[in-house]
């Protein structure tokens, strides 16, 4: 279900404790409003989890990371202070 500009959000209240009261229900009892809230709020992250990873790649290409350099194959633990 999609929802208008003009109409609220289904998860405008809602908040994590409902999501861990609903997660700690049976499956087979949740209501169609219960299952759509769940997938709203996963979505919701997922665009939020997305927007943060685009926003973090973007620094990271700004920066000019060294490359990394793989170690000695002669090393051995005592040279690490073990």
């Amino acid at each position: 279900m999609t929802s208008s500009p003009t109409q609220p959000s289904p998860l405008t209240g809602v908040h994590p404790d409902t999501l861990s009261e609903l997660f700690a229900r049976d499956p087979l009892g949740l209501a169609d409003q219960d299952i759509e809230t769940i997938v709203t709020e996963f979505r919701r992250k997922r665009a939020q989890w997305r927007t943060e990873e685009l926003a973090g790649a973007t620094k990271a290409s700004k920066t000019k990371a060294e490359p990394k350099q793989a170690a000695s194959p002669k090393i051995n633990l005592s040279d690490i202070g073990l």
